[in-house]
């Protein structure tokens, strides 16, 4: 599973990869929006790894071998 830190890290590495934007990214309003963006994602994601983890009947499709449509029709609709 992967971190807090680690996720928002990731922002901050991509943020690294333009160096010519300014400390606050104009997509948001201030700083502090910025940062209840992201902690939402993050949960948002948390929750979503965790639904997944608890559910036996994508457990059990990722552990076959050989995937029909059914099943990858199946597997599109868990990830909704």
């Amino acid at each position: 599973m992967i971190s807090k830190k680690a996720f928002l890290k990731t922002y901050q590495d991509i943020k690294k990869l333009n160096p010519n934007e300014k400390d606050h990214n104009p997509l948001y309003r201030s700083k502090r929006d910025e940062e209840l963006i992201k902690e939402y994602h993050y949960a948002k994601f948390q929750k979503n790894i965790q639904q997944l983890a608890q559910n036996e009947s994508l457990k059990e499709l990722l552990e076959k071998d050989e995937w029909n449509d059914e099943d990858i029709k199946h597997f599109l609709e868990q990830l909704k």
